[in-house]
């Protein structure tokens, strides 16, 4: 995580293969950070420095120290993350592209797979080649074409395998709306205590 002292950070995703998307400009007493600094997904935005600027650079382990000890600082940063994540899922921006027939089941089951996950995707509907339909076309470039859903999440970091040794406080569950709410005031009541949350978002 960044935290901006001077200047700012341009926070950007592909729209395309190849098109950037600019989100958003980050100033001065802000900061960028992702979901992906709680678990193992694929981060799903670039950002830049634009122009001389003074950065404050934040270690996982750092921020996770942070959370622990500070409530305050834990639900204000879950709470941005959060809905950086939805505003990507609102506007179709980033994330994966989705290409196929949408009348078509497997087509359908990947779109599901997405929602479901509350993984930002876009769809583009083609009807070239349906052998090699649907495809999934990946941040890096990569394009999958017609992946199983297990191989699917293990790519994008979605799978997650909890520690069969550790014991959690509390664990949620889904990335819905009641999912995300679960997941924001839990941090807010717990992180303030040694509990141990797990978030499978």
């Amino acid at each position: 995580m960044f935290v901006i002292i001077e200047g700012s950070i341009e926070v950007y995703t592909l729209a395309g293969r190849n098109d950037e998307c600019f989100l958003q400009l980050l100033t001065p007493r802000q900061f960028s950070a992702e979901l992906d600094l709680f678990n193992h997904q694929r981060t799903l935005t670039g950002c830049r420095t634009k122009g001389d600027s003074l950065l404050i650079r934040i270690t996982r382990s750092q921020l996770q120290h942070l959370m622990r000890a500070e409530g305050d600082i834990a639900n204000l940063i879950m709470q941005a993350t959060i809905w950086r994540k939805l505003r990507l899922i609102g506007e179709q921006k980033g994330g994966v592209i989705l290409v196929g027939q949408p009348n078509k089941v497997d087509y359908l089951l990947l779109e599901s797979f997405f929602i479901r996950n509350g993984y930002p995707h876009q769809t583009l509907e083609s009807h070239q080649d349906c052998t090699v339909m649907p495809s999934v076309m990946l941040a890096d470039e990569r394009v999958l074409q017609k992946p199983e859903i297990a191989t699917l999440a293990d790519d994008l970091g979605i799978t997650e395998f909890p520690d069969p040794n550790s014991v959690y406080d509390v664990t949620v569950v889904g990335a819905g709306p009641s999912g995300l709410a679960a997941a924001v005031y839990a941090t807010s009541h717990l992180l303030q205590s040694s509990a141990v949350i797990r978030f499978n978002l």
